[in-house]
């Protein structure tokens, strides 16, 4: 199995990259080029799936959401009206949260599986990209 680049994104301004703000044009600007150059995108070297690891969950063992869908949560605040609306529907792929489980699992790190966990959309959370 070949290792998968990884790419760490402090997202700073929570949903304004998002909303196009021009104070954020340099954090547009990677996540739309040197990201997806990074990950191979549109390429015959693109990886097959993307496993986000985020920090908004306080865990004694690393947990693994493996839900078809996941809900969105907003944990921002005096942001503008439009940036509550906003949806994220990602694919979600169960049977890679259960490989995920299952290389956690062989390095001992006694993982668990959770089909109600969703994902934060966040105003300071480093969020990684694997």
């Amino acid at each position: 199995m070949s290792r998968a680049p990884v790419v760490a994104i402090c997202h700073g301004g929570g949903p304004m990259p998002v909303m196009n703000d021009p104070a954020h044009a340099e954090l547009i600007k990677s996540l739309t080029t040197k990201v997806p150059s990074i990950l191979g995108l549109g390429s015959p070297f693109a990886p097959r799936a993307i496993v986000l690891v985020i920090a908004h969950w306080s865990e004694r063992r690393p947990t693994i959401s493996n839900s078809k869908k996941h809900k969105l949560y907003y944990d921002y605040g005096d942001f503008l009206p439009e940036t509550y609306k906003l949806k994220y529907d990602a694919p979600s792929s169960p049977e890679v949260a259960a490989e995920v489980y299952e290389a956690l699992e062989k390095a001992g790190l006694q993982p668990k599986m959770d089909g109600e966990r969703g994902i934060y959309t966040t105003a300071a959370t480093p969020t990684c990209f694997v």
